[in-house]
């Protein structure tokens, strides 16, 4: 039986709706690897210290990391851990340590959710310049897929 048969069986609609109903299930086995990429930004559920030079004192912060993960293995192809907030900048950061661990070879997609920085223009959008459009992407002949 399927997941959410077994749920709505057991713990009723409700459960089932919330367990099912919006999460996509995606079958990678068919992507090749290194082909797609999914990027995504999580925050740690820890602290760690930080010096302010400004204020000349030590503060907690949670770290983030910005993460590319080959849809095929779903391997950490390249990640980058900051305690400063990811942006764009992080974003460029952690696809250029991808190419560089895959001998420059960028990948082919590259599979975002819709987060500011990760469609901000000059990176994955295009960016019109003296009537040019230019991106990161569109240099690299990667396609943006935006999840749904």
């Amino acid at each position: 039986m399927d997941l959410m048969t077994v749920i709505m069986a057991r713990e009723g609609e409700t459960a089932a709706r919330n367990m099912c109903v919006d999460f996509i299930q995606r079958d990678w086995s068919e992507v090749p690897a290194g082909y797609c990429i999914i990027g995504d930004s999580r925050t740690f559920d820890t602290r760690v210290r930080v010096f302010d030079d400004a204020a000349q004192k030590w503060h907690t912060v949670r770290p983030t990391i910005a993460a590319l993960i080959d849809t095929r293995s779903w391997y950490f192809a390249a990640y980058w851990i900051t305690t400063e907030p990811v942006n764009t900048n992080t974003l460029i950061n952690t696809l250029a340590l991808y190419c560089a661990a895959n001998g420059g070879q960028p990948p082919a997609v590259a599979y975002f959710d819709n987060g500011k920085d990760y469609c901000a223009q000059g990176f994955s959008t295009p960016l019109e310049v003296e009537g040019y459009q230019h991106s990161i992407f569109q240099e690299l002949g990667i396609r943006l897929q935006n999840a749904t």
